[in-house]
């Protein structure tokens, strides 16, 4: 990201940032909560894993279809012709996660993250290695497109080689209809909280222009991204370790209070440092054009200090099968982040990080 940074324009991670909110969001349609159903249940049959892999493929190939047919849309409605070329290609990702996102999922219930971490390091060491490549080359903002097509293609290549695991050609649909509440729920809350945490960017891309988008994606980038990478890791691992003690209601809270304590143990102290350097940071890592960036460290701090261990809530509900109530706290936050990013528009990409933290901090 340091160096991405040093060679490319704000404009250009900006035009990324906007084609990104459009494929994250189509993403999550790739296993509609499948994989999270998958690590917690207690049992699954051969046949309802094969279900879910040709359902996550075929999901997939759909998105792909779609975001392929509307890319003009989308560029039409941002203003920004570049983005169709770079929608149609990043959209060959999905059918690439469709294949692997259940081996993955195998491979975080039986709590073999010494290979997950493998792969994945190694997956992304390779895209950005050829981001960094393409960006030296001049090609502006498709080194950002490449490294994550790249990414993903290694995952799927690593994750097939080594997962263990093959799909049949059998399909238990039975079973799978039996996790539709579960995933139902989950994917609604998927979909609710992603708008609501990119609605920012959505406006900011739409009214304030793709430079501007850059200030506040590098930003949220360097800040609020890796913390939510921490959470999302440790999640990550804790959901099939509460999954199995989902029913012991005095170890579960325990472990729960430890592991959000590592997490603040990493993440307190970090948030403090980037606060109280936050300008010599950005001149000495990012360079001179990126110092509108500094007063927005200044306010997603607070943010990421408080988010780092509030984002790691979700994981209780999906382990104790509570989806519907994560559900239904979904659409309440989200309401309460979109306004805030709305009536912060008023003064710019200040005003909707400033807006953002205050209704961060009230719903932590």
């Amino acid at each position: 990201m340091v160096v991405l940074a040093r060679l490319l324009a704000p404009g250009d991670i900006g035009v990324v940032a906007m084609a990104t909110v459009v494929t994250g969001f189509v993403a999550l349609f790739s296993d509609l909560g499948t994989s999270a159903a998958v690590i917690q249940k207690a049992e699954h049959s051969p046949g309802f894993l094969s279900a879910v892999f040709w359902l996550n493929l075929g999901f997939g190939l759909g998105t792909m279809l779609v975001v392929m047919a509307s890319a003009s849309w989308i560029a039409a409605f941002y203003g920004e012709p570049r983005l169709t070329a770079i929608l149609v290609v990043l959209s060959v990702s999905f059918p690439l996660t469709g294949l692997f996102v259940l081996q993955r999922a195998l491979l975080e219930r039986a709590m073999d993250f010494q290979l997950l971490a493998r792969v994945e390091m190694l997956s992304t060491v390779t895209g950005g290695a050829v981001g960094i490549l393409v960006a030296f080359m001049g090609g502006g903002t498709w080194a950002l497109v490449m490294q994550s097509l790249v990414s993903t293609t290694f995952m799927a290549v690593l994750l097939w080689v080594y997962g263990g695991w093959r799909p049949r050609f059998e399909m238990d649909l039975a079973e799978v209809r039996g996790i539709v509440g579960f995933s139902g729920y989950l994917t609604g809350f998927n979909v609710i909280n992603y708008f609501s945490r990119n609605a920012d960017y959505v406006l900011i891309g739409r009214l304030l222009g793709s430079t501007e988008l850059g200030y506040y994606s590098m930003a949220y980038r360097i800040l609020l991204f890796p913390l939510q990478n921490l959470s999302s890791v440790i999640t990550r691992v804790t959901l099939p370790a509460f999954s199995r003690i989902q029913g012991d209601d005095a170890r579960f809270p325990r472990s729960y209070l430890r592991c959000i304590g590592v997490i603040g143990l990493l993440s307190f102290p970090l948030m403090v440092l980037v606060f109280t350097t936050a300008k010599p940071f950005v001149q000495a890592v990012l360079g001179e054009p990126w110092l509108p960036v500094v007063p927005l460290l200044l306010i997603f701090a607070p943010v990421g200090l408080v988010q780092s261990v509030g984002s790691t809530v979700g994981v209780l509900y999906i382990a104790k099968n509570r989806t519907a109530l994560l559900f239904k706290w979904g659409v309440y936050g989200g309401l309460i982040i979109v306004t805030s990013f709305i009536v912060g528009l008023n003064w710019g990409i200040i005003g909707v990080a400033g807006c953002y933290a205050a209704a961060a901090l009230l719903l932590t």
